[in-house]
């Protein structure tokens, strides 16, 4: 099977890394075969057409940025990824200032909400992409949400905090009633 994706040069080169390191260590974890062309990038393989979506998503995480090994947890079916176009959900005239809270100062905003959601999280352009658990990324979808309506960074850290004690919570229930059922 053999699934093209378009890819500026800019972005081949980031797949193929330095001295094409990058590249095989992509297809030893993937288990495919890279075929670089003009505009594009050739995966071959022989898994099952179901594989084909997945390793879609894989190579679109890649594109924007993920390390391999990041991008490879797409493989994992308790794993999702989600990609949010900035432009789609800020006005044009707040964008940078959106962009620059997204950022924080030395990262500091980012780090925040891939530590407290525990997800991964990397913006490239106008484009942020997350990768964790369906819950996880779904806490951090909420606090980006909040931080486009232009709430306080306070608060958006608060909700995290919040937002991830509900889901432990949810995790230790989850097993009580297990051990009750059995």
């Amino acid at each position: 099977m053999q699934l093209e994706i378009p890819a500026t040069t800019e972005e081949i080169a980031n797949i193929v890394g330095r001295k094409g390191r990058k590249k095989r260590k992509i297809e030893r974890l993937l288990k495919v075969k890279l075929k670089v062309e003009p505009n594009k990038i050739i995966v071959i393989t022989k898994e099952a057409p179901l594989q084909e979506y997945l390793l879609r998503q894989v190579f679109d995480a890649l594109l924007l940025g993920f390390e391999p090994e990041t991008a490879r947890l797409l493989l994992d079916p308790e794993y999702i990824f989600r990609k949010i176009y900035i432009k789609n959900v800020v006005r044009r005239s707040r964008l940078h200032d959106t962009l620059a809270r997204l950022i924080g100062r030395q990262g500091k905003t980012i780090r925040k909400i891939e530590e407290t959601a525990e997800c991964f999280m990397r913006i490239k352009g106008y484009e942020v992409g997350l990768i964790g658990k369906a819950e996880n990324v779904q806490l951090a979808i909420n606090a980006l949400n909040a931080l486009f309506r232009g709430k306080p960074l306070a608060s958006i850290y608060r909700m995290l905090e919040h937002g991830r004690t509900r889901l432990k919570h949810m995790k230790e229930l989850t097993a009580e009633q297990l051990a009750e059922l059995e």
